[in-house]
């Protein structure tokens, strides 16, 4: 089951000194496979024949220039750069802008050094920056001590290229002579002309294509150890002294790493016969070489590996960008040797504090949960799966087989588990959009993934993609396989119920291919990168659209942008209960019951310490139930107890909105208040008295009420039902359906204050509405206790739930709810929950429960048509009844690390009905959840490759004293207080009680641990440690239940 494939080689030492001559002679990253590649691509494939004249047609456009004037293009390092032209964006239309998308100014070649505003077609600045620019070139390079001042006079808006200022006293400048620079000099012209003309070379042989990228290559490297991108930008300046980077900042960077070295070892061949070029700089073919490599590739590789975060992206991407280098460039003479940039990405163990600098050995278990997800955002997780696979093989090629590891395979598993109704993905944290479009793996990365592991999925992911997916010219296809290998999948993708229980997602499903149903429960989990307050938030997908979406990736992803965590990442904008008007905690919820039965799904979850201090109950029960073949509702209970208000709170996608429920007509101000104006941050003095865009939001903690205007106010005593119309209102909707769609929410609760709001998705779309409604259902009173019940309806023309209503049940203790839910067809379906599965529940006209959720469909004549019993012991209505034998609470007394064999106390009764089910296993600090895949007797069962290691650790010191261990390696993103602490050979030497920082573990009374005496178990030379999500003394609860299922004929 475990693997210890990768072991660590050696220490790196940089060590500073005069590089030696370039030793290359050929290409050794085109390398004849790849060229063979492109040539049968380009034999067998259409689309490989339009991809090579779109390259070609792409790099023509440079060869129109003159090298002085591809030379000038080169931004020196004197020009300031700029990813925004300012925080409120146009200095007349402000925020405007950002309906044409996050970077929306219009720029061009044909304007050069001007932005154009895509809202009022103002042209920025008035002075002409480019006469200027021209002045400062002498022959070599851009001098700004030669250039003509005089040349820089304007009218108003005066740009010397290190921003306007509009004297508004925020000491933020307009800066839209560095926003060119970014946008077209870099991305366009550098990044342009090193890919496209580089293999424009390849396909062609025509050196006029090499001498362009040349030219390019010679003037970056000669700019490329001044430039300073925290010192040259305007993010460096006006919010972040330490936003490291070169050219670009550190992450965007490594794509300039990649761009150059690829075009360098593309054009390698016609460097030695370029005498125009030789000529123009002084330098034979090989010190042009020389410059291109020790001025600027080796110095990209060395800012990667030398603990300066100077180049270094999201996980994965500065690793590639280095093996390009290494590919490209590496020997066994230059430093950093080839050998030492893959073996830091392999076993570097002196990794500081960033997760970034992880090893591979160590950034599987520190940074990847152990169901195989990356600890971001789904849009950023699939960047990580891009890059790992890509680095699997780039390693190979480099001689390190990576392969055998079984997380990194797991790493493109997860994508396919969070597809929802076989064609959404949750846009979860920084991801997605309203709509919810699915983004998983695309055809380029399936079939990278398949040419690596062979899975049918992934050549189904294949077989279903576009022609031109994306695809790489020089890389082998697998067309045909992939179409053969995917009969072996039948059906679609994503329509399977699904649980990723380290990350925190678990998905319902159901439906046929007429009408697919979802529900994405987002349980939570200590995300640590571009995730949202939304701990215990849902989202439901029915009738071909996300109807209660998660708005996703903010306007920007910029800490000084209000919205951003004032409103888009705040917890009041996701469909959770928000207590005492604050903002939720990001918080790890534990799923107690996970029962994905047909006709009747459960997931049952509680995060209690997400309001810290105050909450002492946070629970969601979540039930997705079918109503009919093609109909299906979602029965939604939250339970929360502790504080004085809470605020259930839920929106509804683009549509129009209708309630019998009487409401007042919209107040003035916002849910915040009547004298709370739009967007001021009333519950926080500081960011209030601020100009906007000038400090910090993220530690904002407020309500986030004053983002939702236009409030209607109402009481809810009783049940009542809201809904949303599906409409298409937005500049450009998406092309999903609508007509006829409609989502009801049928509301049960009593002395609630109903609210009735607008709230504004992203305004940097124009598929996005201008606003969305809220409904936010209130309730108030000292050592508050609230049950907010909810059933949700999605239909299509009309209804098919006729009334939803509580009924009493009995003993209170119990907290029960139990719903009687009429259908259209005059059937009856029950439903209760209870808060003890020990007690005797009795539900006044409806039926006996002993356990924590119980299902009972009946005919329109009374006969039971389903019946199901979760987590329970008995279930009886009329003269049928269902009985279990109650959950099981057993204690781990053994577990096979290597066979995944987990063997229980005696007394334990495991049999085949356990296969395939989830437990919950854990200790009074944490929960979890692992399957039951097989059964092996009474006491044990196997949980296969399922992998509880949650850390690898290299140790440092111990303080026996302090219980406190330190590593050298950060290994704690995902560690939780309970967890337990264990050798090379597994033998558990403590458990883990607190996490004070990030390389730094507190352990609990009673650790045994003496670093001298650790098992150096593998023989790699190191003593490790590893944390462990189940061990010997875990508490593992096994689930009781039972099903009954009637059939036509009434069997």
């Amino acid at each position: 089951m475990l693997n210890n494939a990768l072991v660590p080689l050696l220490v790196i030492c940089l060590c500073a000194g005069a590089s030696l001559a370039s030793t290359k002679t050929d290409r050794t990253y085109y390398t004849p496979e790849r060229l063979a590649s492109m040539g049968e691509n380009l034999k067998r494939y259409e689309w490989a024949q339009t991809e090579r004249d779109a390259i070609t047609k792409r790099a023509d456009q440079w060869l129109a220039y003159s090298d002085e004037e591809l030379r000038m293009m080169v931004p020196p390092p004197e020009l300031p750069r700029a990813g925004y032209v300012n925080g409120t964006d146009c200095p007349v239309h402000g925020l405007e802008v950002r309906k044409f998308g996050t970077y929306g100014w219009k720029v061009s070649l044909d304007q050069p050094f001007k932005v154009t505003c895509p809202v009022g077609g103002e042209v920025y600045p008035d002075n002409d920056f480019a006469a200027y620019y021209r002045s400062g070139w002498d022959g070599r390079r851009w001098d700004p001590e030669k250039a003509d001042r005089s040349l820089l006079a304007g009218s108003e808006m005066v740009d010397d290229g290190w921003g306007w200022d509009s004297g508004d006293g925020t000491g933020r400048k307009y800066w839209f002579v560095a926003y060119y620079t970014q946008w077209v000099l870099v991305r366009q012209v550098v990044w342009g002309v090193l890919q496209d003309c580089s293999q424009a070379y390849l396909l062609t042989e025509d050196p006029r294509y090499a001498h362009a990228t040349a030219v390019v290559l010679w003037q970056l490297a000669e700019y490329y150890p001044d430039y300073r991108f925290e010192k040259q930008s305007r993010h460096g300046l006006e919010i972040d002294p330490h936003y490291w980077g070169r050219l670009l900042y550190h992450t965007w960077e490594c794509w300039t790493v990649e761009h150059s070295a690829k075009a360098y070892d593309a054009i390698y061949p016609a460097l030695a016969g370029d005498t125009t070029l030789q000529q123009a700089v002084g330098q034979s073919g090989s010190e042009i070489a020389e410059h291109i490599e020790s001025r600027m590739l080796r110095d990209m590789a060395r800012l990667i590996i030398d603990g300066s975060h100077t180049i270094q992206g999201n996980y994965g991407m500065h690793q590639t960008a280095l093996l390009y280098v290494a590919l490209a460039c590496g020997d066994e003479v230059n430093e950093p040797r080839k050998s030492q940039m893959v073996d830091w990405i392999v076993n570097n163990e002196n990794s500081g504090a960033l997760y970034t600098d992880l090893s591979l050995n160590d950034a599987l278990y520190n940074v990847v949960y152990r169901d195989g997800t990356p600890f971001e955002s789904p849009s950023y997780n699939l960047g990580w799966v891009d890059n790992l696979t890509l680095l699997a093989e780039l390693l190979a090629e480099c001689g390190e087989d990576v392969l055998a590891h079984p997380r990194l395979k797991a790493i493109c598993d997860w994508p396919l588990e969070l597809i929802c109704a076989g064609q959404f993905t949750p846009s979860l944290g920084d991801s997605g959009r309203p709509y919810h479009f699915k983004t998983s793996l695309s055809g380029a990365v399936a079939a990278r993934a398949f040419r690596l592991w062979g899975d049918p999925r992934y050549a189904k992911v294949v077989a279903e993609s576009p022609s031109a997916y994306g695809r790489d010219l020089f890389e082998r296809q697998v067309d045909e396989e992939a179409i053969e290998a995917a009969r072996e999948v039948p059906g679609p993708l994503g329509i399977s119920d699904s649980i990723l229980p380290a990350y925190g997602m678990t998905v319902l499903q159901t439906g046929t291919d007429a009408s697919r149903g979802a529900v994405a429960f987002n349980q939570g989990a200590d995300r640590v990168a571009h995730a949202h307050y939304d701990a215990m938030s849902i989202d439901i997908y029915s009738r071909g659209n996300s109807l209660i979406p998660d708005f996703g990736y903010p306007e920007t992803a910029n800490g000084d942008d209000p919205r951003r965590f004032g409103w888009f990442s705040h917890s009041a904008a996701h469909n959770i209960v928000q207590v005492n008007a604050r903002r939720a905690a990001r918080a790890h919820g534990q799923v107690t019951n996970y029962d994905p039965y047909p006709g009747c799904r459960i997931v049952d979850a509680r995060s209690d310490n997400i309001y810290p201090g105050v909450t002492d109950l946070y629970r969601r029960t979540t039930t997705l139930v079918d109503a009919t073949a093609d109909d299906h509702y979602v029965v939604d209970i939250f339970r929360v107890s502790g504080g004085e208000q809470h605020d259930w709170i839920v929106h509804g996608t683009d549509a129009t909105f209708e309630t019998a429920i009487p409401l007042s007509p919209p107040r003035e101000g916002t849910l915040a208040g009547p004298d709370v104006p739009y967007g001021q941050f009333y519950d926080d003095e500081t960011l209030r008295d601020a100009p906007y865009g000038t400090v910090s939001y993220v530690r904002y903690e407020g309500s986030a009420y004053q983002w939702l205007r236009s409030v209607h106010e109402g009481a809810l005593d009783g049940a009542g039902v809201v809904e949303w119309h599906v409409a298409r209102t937005a500049q450009q909707p998406p092309s999903l359906p609508y007509e006829g769609i409609s989502l009801r929410a049928h509301l049960v609760g009593d002395d609630e204050t109903l609210f009735v709001c607008d709230g504004e998705p992203q305004q940097n779309a124009l598929m996005n509405p201008a606003t969305m409604k809220f409904v936010v259902r209130r309730r108030t009173g000292g050592d508050l206790r609230s049950t907010f019940i909810t059933v949700f309806e999605p239909t299509q023309d009309q209804p098919f739930l006729r009334s939803v209503e509580r009924v009493e049940a009995t003993p209170a203790e119990a907290d029960p709810v139990a719903l009687r839910i009429t259908r259209a067809d005059g059937g009856v379906d029950w439903f209760v929950s209870t808060s003890d599965a020990s007690a005797t529940v009795q539900v006044e006209g409806g039926p006996t429960v002993q356990g924590e959720a119980a299902f009972v469909s009946l005919t329109p004549d009374g006969a039971i048509r389903r019946a199901r019993l979760s987590n329970g012991s008995l279930l009886r209505l009329g003269e049928v009844e269902l009985v279990a034998p109650g959950m099981q609470t057993q204690t781990v007394e053994a577990v096979d690390y290597d066979t995944g064999i987990v063997t229980l106390a005696e007394g334990a009764a495991l049999n085949e009905t356990h296969e395939g089910q989830w437990i919950v296993t854990g200790n009074e600090q944490r929960r979890s959840l692992f399957r039951v895949d097989r059964v092996l007797d009474e006491r044990r069962f196997s949980i296969e490759d399922q992998d509880p290691r949650t850390g690898r650790l290299v140790p440092a010191t111990w303080d026996a004293e302090a219980r406190l261990l330190t590593t050298t390696n950060s290994a704690y993103y995902m560690v939780r207080p309970g967890m337990h602490v264990a050798d090379e050979s597994y033998r558990i030497v403590g458990q883990v009680a607190a996490v004070p920082g990030t390389t730094s573990l507190e352990l609990a009374e009673g650790a045994s641990l003496e670093l001298e005496a650790l098992p150096d178990t593998d023989g790699d030379g190191r003593r490790r440690l590893w944390l462990l999500e189940l061990a010997p003394g875990d508490s593992v609860t096994l689930p009781s239940r039972a099903a009954l299922e009637t059939t036509a004929d009434g069997v």
